[in-house]
């Protein structure tokens, strides 16, 4: 792993892309189902439009996952950030003596695994869109 003050800022690069263009994306895939639920509202294709809905939720589901579930996190690696501002050139933060999980190391260890959960919820939400679909 690299460096203290390089890994929390690599993560914080990271974060800055995927906050502008990952709602962005899933907003535009909930956009796309919810019409397609609308449109198949109350026709014969009545399921359809449910598992259109299903996929436009799974996808809205990112935001308050990322609110409510992982900004207790984001908010300690962004204090970590701040403290690694500090740091110049080839200097290191030694973390010693932290709570079990509060190391940038594990912050981001946690961080990537709520990420991995999140990303599933387009993933759900692709595949019902596609067996939607198909039949």
């Amino acid at each position: 792993m690299s460096p203290n003050p390089l890994v929390i800022r690599q993560w914080k690069k990271s974060f800055d892309v995927g906050k502008i263009v990952h709602p962005a994306i899933a907003m535009l895939s909930v956009a796309a189902y919810g019409y397609l639920a609308y449109q198949m509202k109350g026709t014969l294709n009545q399921h359809k439009a449910e598992l259109y809905g299903l996929c436009a939720l799974s996808n809205l589901m990112i935001m308050p996952w990322t609110i409510i579930v992982m900004m207790p996190t984001n908010k300690k690696l962004f204090k970590k950030y701040d403290e690694a501002a500090t740091v110049t050139g080839s200097e290191e933060i030694t973390e010693v003596g932290l709570p079990r999980g509060e190391s940038a190391k594990e912050l981001i260890d946690w961080w990537s695994t709520m990420n991995v959960v999140r990303g599933f919820m387009p993933l759900v939400g692709a595949v019902l869109g596609v067996w939607a679909t198909i039949n």
